[in-house]
């Protein structure tokens, strides 16, 4: 009896135990973002974007999008201006500075040395220019471009004499001269003052700058002469080939400063 007792009892509790819920421990997966991994100098730095499955746009399967690459590319080509300024400019050269502080006033010689090399593919040309100014070292950077928008030459200068960037630009005369219209500040006294620059291309390889400034009684005045020499050519992959006017491509950069490209892995990086 205790025995058919103890055996029911037993059934009872394995009944209630199938009857009871089970709870199930399994979680559901989940998806994880993928994990992008960028490495930088200082080390590594790990970060995690979403993924995506949209597909970029085909720019050429749009018409409108492909004409405007197409007249971007054109607008973007070598003039022919462009050229003929890189191959006129590049080189080294050695410069005789010629300077007058005032017209009633002697001139201060000095020598310098000059580079024109051309960048960006000879959009522009580079000048970096180191000589004296008074017994000190001077040094100064200019770039020399044309504009097709504008159909304009265009300049920029600056140097260690003082801070400030002085802009200009202009056309070619019936002489082949280049007439640069520009405005700057004075370091002294800040009065905005405009001034005319002629640049001249004398021979092949002989080329003379000319700055003209304004006196107190408002005669035009030469203030300063550059006559340049070429002694060699530039030591630059950028210079143009004859002739060339299509989209011309830019050289690599040679430089130690150029960044590692970035690593992307779905498992992140750990330092060594």
């Amino acid at each position: 009896m205790k025995l058919s007792a103890f055996a029911a009892a037993l059934i009872m509790c394995s009944g209630l135990a199938i009857a009871q819920p089970q709870h199930d421990t399994h979680q559901p997966a989940t998806h994880q973002p993928a994990t992008t991994t960028k490495t930088t100098t200082t080390g590594t730095t790990t970060y995690t974007q979403p993924k995506t499955t949209k597909a970029a746009p085909d720019m050429n399967a749009d018409p409108a999008m492909k004409a405007m690459q197409e007249e971007w590319a054109k607008a973007g080509a070598l003039a022919p201006e462009n050229i003929e300024l890189a191959k006129s400019l590049s080189g080294t050269w050695d410069a005789k500075t010629t300077m007058w502080m005032d017209p009633s006033t002697p001139p201060m010689v000095s020598n310098a040395k000059a580079t024109f090399e051309p960048i960006m593919g000879a959009r522009y040309v580079r000048q970096t220019y180191t000589g004296d100014v008074a017994g000190m070292e001077f040094k100064g950077e200019g770039v020399f471009g044309f504009n097709k928008g504008s159909k304009e030459y265009q300049s920029s200068w600056f140097d260690s004499g003082a801070p400030g960037i002085m802009l200009a630009s202009g056309t070619k005369n019936a002489k082949g001269e280049i007439v640069f219209n520009g405005t700057y500040d004075c370091p002294m006294t800040g009065e905005k003052k405009t001034g005319k620059s002629v640049l001249r291309f004398d021979a092949k390889d002989k080329m003379t700058f000319e700055m003209w400034n304004v006196a107190s009684d408002g005669a035009e005045f030469k203030a300063l002469e550059i006559a340049y020499t070429r002694t060699g050519p530039a030591t630059t992959t950028n210079t143009p080939n004859v002739g060339t006017t299509g989209r011309t491509p830019m050289a690599p950069a040679t430089t130690t400063n150029t960044p590692t490209t970035p690593k992307t892995t779905g498992e992140p990086n750990h330092p060594k």
